[in-house]
């Protein structure tokens, strides 16, 4: 279970509540929810916000990459400095994606 699903089961929020906050498509918030989808840095911040602080934008960015672990069996991580710029976490995400599903190939 990644971070967003506890959060809607620990909270009773749902996807479309979250998504009517923050100005997204529930369709988005969905697909982030079950990895289909990454979050762009501005979707992270969003849900982060949305959540009030529960789900991190650090988090949001690490699911699609966890749900890519899961599928591939790799124990692989995603290090980002923290002082870096927000744009270079979802290169970095992006980038450790393809690690991952270049090992599993």
């Amino acid at each position: 279970m990644n971070v967003l699903q506890r959060y809607f089961l620990e909270t009773g929020d749902t996807p479309s509540r979250l998504a009517l906050r923050i100005g997204r498509s529930p369709s988005t918030i969905s697909r982030v929810l079950r990895g289909e989808r990454s979050a762009s840095t501005d979707l992270a911040i969003d849900i982060e916000d949305g959540t009030g602080g529960k789900v991190s934008a650090r988090d949001c960015l690490a699911i699609q990459l966890d749900m890519l672990r899961e599928q591939s069996g790799s124990s692989a991580l995603l290090v980002v400095d923290a002082q870096e710029a927000p744009a270079a976490e979802a290169s970095a995400s992006a980038s450790a994606a393809l690690s991952v599903s270049e090992r599993a190939a």
